[in-house]
């Protein structure tokens, strides 16, 4: 009875986990979904992140990407996988920081 409790105790915290993880990538995807520029940039690099793809408005091409439950967002770009770690300050405002800890600022546009 007492195993019976315990594997019935990690199956519901597994599950509360799994749960609480896809919330909360819901709540991240939520908010980057919409047009995105590179903030102070001169040069228009606008692109517009969709449920399951990144568009490219200057190279009019969609890039598929998707969020792991560490709020990482991976790009497929032509078969090379992008890794960035997603910050959201504020709601007009998002970093993307590279594997080398470089940070690129996106203001959203409105």
């Amino acid at each position: 009875m007492m195993k019976f409790a315990l594997f019935f105790l990690f199956v519901f915290q597994t599950l509360f986990l799994i749960e609480c993880s896809s919330s909360k990538n819901a709540v991240v995807k939520k908010r980057i979904l919409g047009i995105w520029a590179v903030r102070g940039d001169t040069v228009v690099n606008d692109f517009k992140i969709e449920e399951d793809s990144i568009y490219y408005i200057d190279q009019e091409k969609y890039y598929k990407y998707f969020l792991t439950k560490e709020d990482t967002l991976i790009i497929n770009v032509g078969g090379f996988l992008e890794k960035y770690k997603i910050l959201i300050p504020h709601a007009d405002t998002m970093i993307w920081v590279n594997t080398d800890m470089a940070k690129t600022y996106f203001i959203k546009s409105k």
